[in-house]
């Protein structure tokens, strides 16, 4: 009964997963449609695995999964048991040849021979093989000061008195969290009062799982349809990075074997990785599984290395660094021995641009390494968006300059058209003009002669009446038009007088503009008119 409640087979906690991920999304249906990855350390390695191959085998979820995610992971434990002895020696843990290295190796060939037993070699946990661990650890163990210290399995560079470490001590910060009333109480952790512990043996035996087959058998059908990146910090012992290359090395995926040749049948090989022009281990990638390797790093990389760690999951992602700042503002990233360098971000969190002079950008090789396509430089994105901007710009400045320049003229325009329409009718000329030159300007004078022209004087006897009213309105129109004229002629005399006193320049002119409004003007024509 404790087993189906603590899920110790794989396949119900994946299970499990699935029925959780569908209640999720019906609370978050937000959620549903979202890029989804899956991540976890240590023995999530076979877990993260499981989890994958049931959400993408359900017909319940449409979750778009992406990619794996795993650090450190356990997920071949035949070969990583037989790592162990290996690591110690390599890593100079036990001195071969000495007391201490005999008993470790009689008590480690318990672990092989287990593991040549079919019921043993494909399970997830062997108690030998557990066994054999400790011992090489304590084989390795030294006094120092009159106490015996072991190393730590997690981390190699430390050393430790405890015989149940906690490890890694900055944990004691999250156990005094963790102890706060307040806590407690928004997890909703109070049925049974207890203290937390960073590994708790009661879980752990319930989860303790060996009948499931490791999750290295799952993994080269995962990567034909996901990312799948292995991440391993070189100094621990748990989950070794001898054990995990080799683990890769006899897994077979995409075709080939282990990382097989490249594109062009070369051998693949790690390559180094650089984050901040800092060396911090190798990458290597085939066919779309990665294996990052990092120095100095223990069995949490992201608490040793962050910047490297954060580096690797943008890479992972496929997230645009340009846009990904916060620490990452002025790191540069490379991997592999070309110059070619990806940059996290181009400016710094002060704004300014980032110092890449040494950088060499090459815009014609593509890229090949990491689990994401690696980052250009600011000198390619300068190569290849600055023309453009500058021709942008250029447009941009004659489209403004020509636009401005129409609407002078239009407003240039509008102006005249507005002094012409206000001083239509006013010029009035200097020199004398006669009754003809009036009479011109006016439709109605044009059409009856001047009373110079007139040779014949009204005959009273002519008898059709219309050529009789035609004739009496002619000699109407010809006095109105001579009491016109010697008006204008008075008005020109008046004015004329005026600009008698004016400088001799002003005389020269051939029009002077009048102020009077265009109604006084017009007023006698337009009377003349409509009578």
């Amino acid at each position: 009964m404790l087993e189906m409640m603590f899920a110790s087979w794989l396949r119900w906690a994946a299970e499990q997963v699935v029925v959780f991920l569908k209640n999720f999304y019906k609370v978050f249906p937000e959620f549903s449609k979202i890029d989804t990855y899956l991540a976890g350390e240590s023995f999530a390695g076979q877990y993260i695995p499981y989890f994958a191959q049931a959400i993408l085998d359900t017909a319940a979820l449409s979750t778009p999964l992406l990619g794996l995610l795993m650090g450190n992971p356990w997920i071949n434990p035949k070969v990583q048991y037989l790592s162990y002895l290996d690591f110690a020696y390599e890593r100079g843990i036990i001195v071969k040849g000495t007391s201490s290295a005999i008993e470790a190796e009689k008590s480690f060939r318990k672990c092989e021979k287990a593991l040549k037993k079919p019921t043993e070699s494909n399970r997830i946990l062997v108690d030998p093989c557990e066994d054999g661990l400790q011992s090489i650890l304590n084989a390795g163990a030294k006094v120092i000061n009159g106490t015996k210290m072991t190393p730590v399995a997690y981390n190699i560079t430390e050393m430790s008195a405890e015989e149940a470490i906690e490890w890694p001590k900055r944990n004691q910060n999250l156990k005094a969290y963790l102890f706060q009333n307040s806590t407690v109480a928004a997890l909703h952790a109070t049925a049974k009062m207890g203290k937390w512990t960073l590994c708790n043996d009661t879980i752990g035996k319930e989860m303790w799982v060996p009948q499931s087959a490791p999750s290295s058998t799952l993994i080269p059908t995962l990567v034909k349809k996901l990312k799948v990146v292995i991440y391993v910090g070189d100094q621990d012992y748990m989950c070794n990075s001898l054990g995990l290359n080799r683990s890769i090395s006899e897994m077979e995926w995409n075709g080939q074997k282990g990382w097989g040749v490249d594109e062009k049948g070369q051998p693949i090989f790690p390559q180094d990785y650089y984050v901040n022009g800092t060396k911090q281990g190798s990458w290597t990638e085939a066919r779309g599984l990665s294996f990052v390797k990092y120095d100095q790093a223990s069995h949490l990389v992201p608490a040793d290395a962050p910047h490297a760690a954060h580096d690797m999951l943008l890479r992972f992602m496929g997230v645009d660094p340009l846009v990904a700042a916060g620490p990452m503002g002025s790191l540069a990233s490379q991997v592999g021995t070309d110059d070619h360098t990806g940059i996290i971000v181009k400016t710094h969190p002060n704004g300014t641009l980032v110092d890449q002079d040494k950088l060499i950008p090459d815009l014609d090789k593509k890229p090949s390494i990491g689990a994401a396509p690696v980052l250009e430089t600011i000198e390619e994105r300068q190569a290849y968006y600055g023309p453009r901007q500058t021709v942008a710009l250029l447009v941009l400045l004659t489209g403004l300059i020509l636009g401005l320049v129409m609407l002078f003229k239009w407003r240039r325009r509008r102006r005249r058209g507005r002094r012409m329409s206000k001083n239509k009718g006013r010029a009035i000329c200097m020199e004398p003009r006669s009754a003809d030159t009036y009479r011109n300007r006016h439709t109605l004078l044009r059409r009856s002669p001047s009373p110079t022209q007139r040779k014949q004087p009204h005959h009273p006897s002519r008898k059709s009446h219309r050529n009789h009213l035609t004739v009496d309105e002619e000699d109407q129109a010809l006095a109105r038009a001579e009491e016109a004229s010697s008006v204008e002629a008075a008005t020109l005399s008046r004015r004329t007088s005026l600009f008698s006193d004016l400088p001799s320049h002003i005389h020269d002119q051939s029009q002077i503009f009048s102020l009077e409004d265009e109604d006084d003007v017009d007023q006698p024509d337009h009377k003349f008119a409509t009578k």
